[in-house]
Parts: C-alpha cells; sequence; structure tokens
C-alpha cells in the first residue's frame, strides 16, 4: 500500500518560533475562509521555524489555495 502524500504550504518562516502564531493569526484574518479546514504548524530545525498549513491532497490543490491567498 503507498503512503498518501501529505503536501504543506508555507506561509511564513523566521528564527522565533513564538511569533508564528501571531503571523498565523494575521494571514488568517485577511482571508478567514480559505483556512476554514486547514491546520496550521509550527516546524522547527536547528533555530529556524516555519509556519506550514494543510495537509493537501496533491499539489495542485495546494497551488489553488495559494492562488487563493494572493
Amino acid at each position: 500500500t503507498a503512503a498518501k502524500s501529505r503536501i504543506w504550504v508555507q506561509l511564513a518562516g523566521g528564527a522565533r518560533a513564538e511569533r508564528m502564531t501571531t503571523e498565523f493569526a494575521g494571514i488568517r484574518a485577511k482571508k478567514p475562509g480559505l483556512f476554514a479546514r486547514r491546520i496550521a504548524h509550527v516546524a522547527e530545525l536547528k533555530g529556524w521555524s516555519r509556519l506550514l498549513v494543510g495537509p493537501f491532497k496533491s499539489e495542485e490543490e495546494a497551488q489553488d489555495f495559494v492562488k487563493d491567498l494572493h
């Protein structure tokens, strides 16, 4: 059985993980309906944090999300 793909979109990044919640709130406030069924996640690695949203079923779905966001 093949593993399901997990595609996420990066919304922001920075050295301060504690800022990601504020960043997400600001981004979500601009288009709340777009985030109705999306989960935000902060990934941390070696002093850098990435604010991600997803998962998406396909790259096309992720690209559509990005287009709608902008």
